[in-house]
């Protein structure tokens, strides 16, 4: 029941990211949130677009008196498959509530 229970929680969250009109195309949908269990897995296709959705979460977050742990939160980067359609191979670091999140090049799952 817990995954249900925080499912339920952070579903206000969960729907003002997915509102948010920013996201990507996966296989033909519109994606920009993915949450199962506690994990929360954000999509952009943008820099701006992910610190956004940072935002959100934490400020939503706040309202629901839950904390984040910037230490387990990781981003990634994935290269378009037309290397024409790259526009920088290093990006500015995001932030949670004044931390810096870790770049990774794999999920450790």
């Amino acid at each position: 029941m817990s995954p249900w229970f925080f499912a339920r929680y952070v579903r206000d969250m969960l729907a003002r990211v997915a509102s948010s009109r920013v996201g990507c195309n996966v296989g033909g949908m519109f994606v920009n949130i993915l949450a199962y269990a506690d994990d929360i897995v954000l999509l952009a296709p943008s820099w701006r677009g992910l610190q956004q959705f940072l935002d959100i979460v934490v400020q939503q977050s706040g309202i629901i008196n839950m904390s984040h742990n910037a230490r387990k939160s990781v981003c990634m980067v994935f290269s378009p498959c037309d290397r024409s359609k790259v526009v920088m191979a290093r990006f500015p670091d995001f932030c949670v509530s004044g931390e810096k999140l870790q770049y990774v090049n794999s999920l450790n799952i």
